[in-house]
């Protein structure tokens, strides 16, 4: 017989796997808050993941119109001279 534990259970158990996973979701929903808190209401909507990777933003959106728009927005930013929020735009 399999030995069945409710999910809660699980992750109330705190075992290290399950809290790093905890610690990287936060961290992602943190840099999720600051990109849409940066953009404007229609643009922010469209953005439905963001992570940080070795000083990379990766953004997930809603269509293919939606990331070349953000893709030009960034580019014109980078010319213009940066975020202005202390981290570098590559």
């Amino acid at each position: 017989m399999q030995n069945i534990k409710n999910i809660k259970e699980l992750l109330n158990s705190g075992g290290a796997r399950i809290r790093a996973l905890k610690i990287r979701g936060e961290a992602r929903r943190n840099v999720l808050a600051a990109v849409r808190a940066s953009l404007p209401p229609l643009a922010a909507e469209a953005v439905i993941s963001a992570r940080i990777d070795q000083e990379i933003l990766t953004l997930g959106v809603t269509s293919g119109g939606w990331a070349t728009r953000l893709r030009s927005a960034a580019a014109d930013r980078r010319r213009r001279g940066g975020a202005g929020r202390g981290a570098p735009i590559r």
